[in-house]
């Protein structure tokens, strides 16, 4: 599982729909760079970006803030 937005909140969805990191920024329309550090936890992500992101990978918003343990 990849971070976003911090270590305790994980995002995988995009290898399991078979997208790459790459592709997810460019669909999303943001720069592929700071998908980097969303993945690292280097970075937070805002509303519109978690939106972006959900409607991509076509899962709720809510889906990629939950935690996981």
């Amino acid at each position: 599982m990849k971070n976003i937005g911090g270590s305790d909140r994980r995002v995988g969805h995009f290898e399991t729909k078979g997208i790459s990191q790459e592709d997810l920024a460019y669909e999303a329309g943001i720069n592929r760079s700071y998908m980097s550090k969303l993945e690292k936890g280097a970075s937070y992500p805002g509303l519109e970006i978690i939106a972006k992101l959900a409607t991509v990978l076509e899962v709720e918003p809510a889906e990629l803030l939950r935690v996981r343990g």
